[in-house]
């Protein structure tokens, strides 16, 4: 019987060893498990462009888009429209080619029915869109677009010279 003494002497001071061992691990562990935790998502940044009423100024009247007149923008991006809500519309940006970069590109109008009605004669109301800006006030005579790749490839040629856009990512 003397001999399961110690036997149980040395298994209780393992144990006592392995508990003391996981709590020291755990110590060091809870300030980075809280770190994360707490951790808030990254701000959203936005850039806020106007756009004018449908009255102002209808793309029909407008001369064909050339380079030059594309280069005056002073913003340029591709965006996908997400959500008009209390009389903004919400783009998320998906490649800048000039100004930026931010989260999202918010476009806003005299009121929101203006915005809606300005969103809807320009097509820019859903999916993707190539979006043009100068002074922040939204480009209407052919420089923003619903997505085509011949927008896109004038798009590439004035702000990025490389030529052949890729392919549009899905809407």
């Amino acid at each position: 019987m003397s001999s399961s003494a110690p036997r149980h002497n040395s298994v209780s001071l393992l144990l006592i060893a392995l508990i003391a061992a996981a709590l020291a691990i755990l110590a060091l562990l809870v300030p980075s498990v809280r770190a994360a935790m707490s951790r808030e998502a990254p701000p959203v940044t936005a850039v806020t462009m106007r756009i004018a009423p449908v009255s102002a100024q209808t793309p029909d009247d407008c001369p064909e888009l050339t380079g030059a007149r594309l280069n005056r923008a002073t913003t340029a991006v591709l965006g996908t429209f997400q959500f008009n809500s209390a009389g903004v519309a919400n783009f998320t940006a998906q490649h800048w080619f000039r100004g930026g970069p931010a989260d999202l590109v918010r476009v806003t109008s005299t009121t929101p029915v203006d915005l809606e009605q300005a969103l809807a004669a320009a097509k820019l109301d859903s999916g993707q869109v190539l979006l043009a800006s100068r002074s922040g006030e939204v480009l209407l005579c052919g420089e923003t677009a619903p997505y085509s790749a011949g927008q896109a490839a004038k798009f590439y040629s004035v702000f990025e010279q490389s030529g052949t856009p890729s392919a549009s990512p899905s809407s």
